[in-house]
């Protein structure tokens, strides 16, 4: 959900099994991941539009298990792995 300041507004952004990983960019782009079944999904919204976008998708990988952080640049998205063991 995404709710906007002032009026607390809600929207509804996006729907899955799992989100985590959050992290923004200082111009409010959104990221996150999202968890469908084995997919790992890293995900992206610009919050003025509300419009999510798939970047990069994971099939049967290791989890991503810490906060997620963006570059300034929005080049890089970063997060900790899961051990191999861990994931399974």
């Amino acid at each position: 959900m995404v709710v906007e300041l002032g009026t607390w507004k809600e929207h509804r952004l996006d729907v899955a099994v799992s989100l985590s990983g959050c992290g923004m960019t200082p111009d409010g782009v959104f990221y996150y991941l999202k968890r469908d079944g084995r997919d790992l999904t890293l995900m992206r919204a610009d919050l003025s539009q509300g419009t999510p976008q798939v970047v990069y998708r994971r099939q049967d990988g290791p989890w991503v298990r810490t906060l997620g952080t963006v570059t300034s640049d929005g080049r890089y998205y970063a997060g900790g792995l899961a051990s191999a063991t861990e994931g399974s």
